[in-house]
């Protein structure tokens, strides 16, 4: 982990919704870490954003966000060239220490930006993608085969909820990424079936580094944070 200035290699805009924006990075990182990121001399913009990490190839990190707020409208007036500082990688990430198996990814909104580098990495597995939204469809590039999509607008895939059509039997392993209510859905129908789960929690942070305790989250071995001891939990450790 290290603090530094880099250069944006590239932020562009994907689609309404998705910006990605992209730096050089030497040291090693894994799927499920994150990179504290504020740009230089922001001025009102003191604290640093946690955003996960997107892809990783050939010494270039990229990181998919959305603009939600006064942060990341900034970050999405970026260009080529311009610094940020950076402070990473965080988080211990997943266990992709698994081969042979059959696995699902699940994902809800903004929640798909993780999953990427993790299904790179766990290629060599029955791998099935499970994406929801609530209306307009994001599906990167990477993701051709083996897709079940849910919309709850019914605009594309399934009318309804991700988790109407998973059936979480078929998988040894399953890991998650998205809003709570649905992570926590995906976990308890895991917990019933006995399958291994993995959720990447989202809190606000302001160190990223364990220090601020604005991360804190409950498991059944008592309080822990988010930036340092996850983002990612095993499922049968939360919401019990």
């Amino acid at each position: 982990m290290k603090y530094e200035k880099v250069a944006i290699v590239n932020n562009y805009k994907k689609t309404e919704e998705f910006y990605e924006l992209s730096f050089k990075w030497e040291e090693e990182v894994k799927p499920g870490q994150f990179f504290m990121i504020s740009k230089v001399n922001f001025g009102e913009l003191m604290l640093k954003r946690p955003i996960s990490v997107y892809n990783y190839k050939d010494g270039i990190v990229k990181m998919l966000y959305r603009v939600v707020g006064k942060g990341t409208k900034l970050f999405s007036c970026l260009k080529k060239d311009d610094e940020i500082c950076v402070l990473g990688a965080l988080g211990n990430g997943f266990n992709t220490d698994y081969k042979g198996k059959n696995i699902a990814i699940v994902c809800g909104g903004i929640g798909i930006a993780p999953m990427v580098y993790l299904s790179q990495k766990l290629c060599e597995n029955n791998l099935h993608i499970y994406v929801g939204y609530k209306d307009e469809v994001f599906i990167p590039e990477c993701f051709k085969d083996n897709i079940h999509i849910a919309t709850e607008s019914g605009k594309e895939g399934h009318k309804g909820f991700v988790t109407d059509i998973l059936d979480v039997k078929k998988y040894d392993v399953v890991y998650t990424c998205g809003p709570e209510i649905m992570m926590q859905k995906v976990v308890k129908m895991c917990n019933e079936n006995k399958v291994k789960s993995y959720a990447s929690l989202e809190k606000y942070m302001a160190c990223g580094m364990g220090a601020c305790l604005t991360c804190v989250c409950d498991t059944k071995h008592g309080k822990k944070r988010v930036c340092l001891d996850g983002p990612v939990f095993e499922g049968d450790t939360l919401w019990i």
